[in-house]
């Protein structure tokens, strides 16, 4: 080969290299901050449901479940057909006959609203209020 030839093709894979270890970085760089996001949005949550004597997951399994958007959670609380759907879910496996609720069933996705997705939050407040509820579940023992 020529020196000329081999010259262009260190160069061309010192090039690949670099190129590649740039967008390696750039892509650690995006994932470390997206990790943040979620690690602090996931403490706010917890320290919510605590501050409603709910149960509260783990922060590790929190940022897993709800990312840095909230997920499922956040992306369907102001559809009327999820919302209701997820009424007939938690009033009665059968959905087939209405049972008044625990307010407490819904703090939790209101606290998951409150930080993940704030200006969907009044909507399902709003939904929410025209609902009957009652003391049905059992008083929870903090640990």
């Amino acid at each position: 080969m020529e020196r000329r030839t081999v010259d262009r093709l260190i160069y061309g894979v010192i090039i690949i290299v670099i190129a590649g270890l740039m967008v390696t970085g750039i892509v650690v760089r995006v994932e470390r901050r997206r990790t943040g996001q979620a690690r602090a949005k996931a403490e706010q949550l917890v320290s919510l449901l605590r501050a409603e004597d709910l149960p509260a997951p783990s922060v590790d399994v929190a940022m897993s479940l709800f990312g840095t958007d909230g997920g499922a959670a956040a992306a369907n609380s102001d559809n009327p057909l999820a919302l209701e759907l997820l009424a007939m879910r938690v009033a009665n496996g059968s959905e087939r006959r209405p049972v008044i609720l625990d307010r407490d069933l819904f703090k939790a996705e209101a606290a998951v609203l409150a930080v993940y997705a704030p200006d969907k939050l009044p909507a399902f407040e709003k939904y929410v209020a025209r609902m009957n509820f009652a003391d049905t579940l059992p008083e929870q023992e903090t640990p």
